[in-house]
């Protein structure tokens, strides 16, 4: 077996960032106080005939120097905390794959002595690749960014890692099949560079071992490592629908916006004017001058807020009151979404039994309901149907995404799933209404039973346990 050698880019120094932001500003300030300065003294020695060290202590200038000593004395550290830190961050990073293990460098670099860390293949017993949740800046902007990583399961600790991987100790079993207590070294962090490193190295690991990558389906896996001895693709199961259906009658899942939380929000927006207004009607008809007009100005900002927000609440509440959700009944399953511009209207889209092949409960670094910024780590239901399922995405307002996939995503999927396949991800988490309750699935009275969304993963597994996988497995969120 020979060594395959990736190099590792895009790795950020822990407060490089930040030193670079403050010379910037440091530069900047430096060079207003500077002009100040420069402007005054010249003034003072020419036209009064003061030396320099004396125009430069003179009255109101001794605070001009100060202040410009003082900036010039701090970006000189900064300059010198950059230069101090300039070898270890232009320092070459590698990671080896070989015979005897993985090998973690950072090669000297200057004055920067380096860094090495080796772990044996006898010391690692699990190797996972799920994606996590990092903060990335660009420009002034900051948001949180879901980026692939590789953890790799030790059975103890190792000395010597670089700065592009950590270390953590697990005590509990995130992981089916991980023997506790463990340490997890994880490779990877925030940028687009460092993920195609992290993508790079997972496929030198499984080609030199492909038997550590994690099978089960407790965690989303970004990468499907090669097919081992005894692992077969997955063909679609046959299913019976009225024998698999577990429970006595139907289920529904509601998704809708509390309407509590609705009326809240109107009602803060009325009283927000409401409180405006009196201050406003009373500054019109006093004669204050100008600061008693700035003064209603100001306050008409607020006004018009709580006006048009109000107005605005009321056009679309039959929108936001909408019912949807998800119906589970002997049949299959029933998306029941608001119709996309319209105010009023919604549209049902049916899942019969026959064409969900299984039902994968995982953590996963998900992307919350208000895009990219609200990246976060929260558990998820697959619901992989068939590849010819005529099932079609109508509407809008559940917390639910779907995906048309060619291949498998993760070992496990691939012996319980007939590829291609369309994936239906539903994050419970996202769902409306409390989080707990104490409805029983079985209690039927007239109608089906209501639950809340956010119990949509029990949900679905008392109706079709035979279907579900995952459902038992620890560490939901994956971390």
């Amino acid at each position: 077996m020979h060594t395959t050698t990736v190099r590792i880019s895009g790795v950020r120094i822990r407060g490089r960032t930040a030193l670079w932001n403050g010379l910037a500003v440091l530069l900047f300030l430096l060079l207003i106080f500077g002009l100040l300065l420069h402007t005054v003294v010249d003034w003072d020695m020419s036209f009064h005939g003061m030396p320099l060290g004396e125009a430069l202590w003179a009255g109101t200038n001794r605070r001009a120097t100060v202040a410009v000593a003082v900036l010039g004395v701090l970006l000189l550290a900064v300059v010198a905390a950059l230069a101090a830190g300039a070898p270890r961050s232009r320092a070459r990073r590698e990671v080896r794959v070989g015979p005897a293990g993985i090998e973690l460098v950072a090669r000297p670099a200057g004055w920067y002595r380096g860094r090495r860390a080796m772990l044996p293949w006898e010391n690692v017993q699990l190797v996972s690749a799920p994606r996590a949740v990092f903060a990335e800046s660009a420009g002034t902007s900051v948001h949180r960014a879901s980026r692939e990583v590789l953890d790799l399961y030790l059975f103890r600790g190792v000395e010597g890692l670089p700065d592009f991987a950590r270390a953590a100790a697990v005590d509990g079993t995130p992981l089916d099949g991980l023997h506790a207590p463990a340490v997890r070294v994880r490779i990877g962090g925030a940028g687009n560079r460092l993920a195609a490193s992290v993508r790079e190295l997972a496929a030198a690991v499984d080609a030199a071992r492909p038997g550590l990558f994690y099978r089960g389906t407790a965690v989303d896996q970004w990468f499907t490592p090669s097919v081992t001895g005894g692992e077969a693709a997955g063909t679609a199961p046959t299913v019976d629908a009225p024998a698999g259906y577990a429970l006595p009658g139907a289920v529904w899942l509601d998704f809708r916006t509390p309407p509590l939380r609705t009326f809240g929000t109107l009602a803060g927006l009325v009283l927000l004017a409401a409180a405006c207004y009196p201050p406003i009607h009373l500054l019109s008809r006093t004669d204050g001058g100008i600061l008693a007009g700035l003064v209603g100005l100001v306050l008409m900002v607020p006004f018009l807020v709580g006006v048009c927000g109000a107005l605005f609440s009321v056009l679309v509440l039959p929108r936001a009151l909408a019912r949807i959700g998800i119906l589970v009944d002997p049949d299959g399953l029933v998306l029941v979404e608001k119709r996309p511009w319209r105010l009023r209207g919604l549209v049902r889209g049916r899942i019969p039994w026959g064409d969900v092949q299984a039902i994968v409960a995982r953590g996963s670094a998900v992307l919350g309901v208000h895009g990219v910024k609200r990246a976060q780590e929260r558990p998820v239901v697959d619901v992989y149907l068939r590849g010819d399922t005529a099932f079609r995405r109508l509407g809008v307002g559940l917390p639910v995404e779907v995906t048309r996939q060619g291949g498998a995503d993760s070992a496990r999927v691939r012996e319980l799933v007939g590829f291609p396949a369309v994936r239906l991800r539903l994050v419970p988490s996202l769902g409306g209404g409390p989080r707990t309750g104490g409805e029983d699935l079985a209690d039927q009275g007239p109608g089906p039973v209501r639950l809340p969304g956010a119990r949509s993963r029990s949900a679905l597994h008392a109706a079709r346990p035979d279907l579900c996988h995952g459902f038992g497995d620890r560490g939901a969120t994956g971390s």
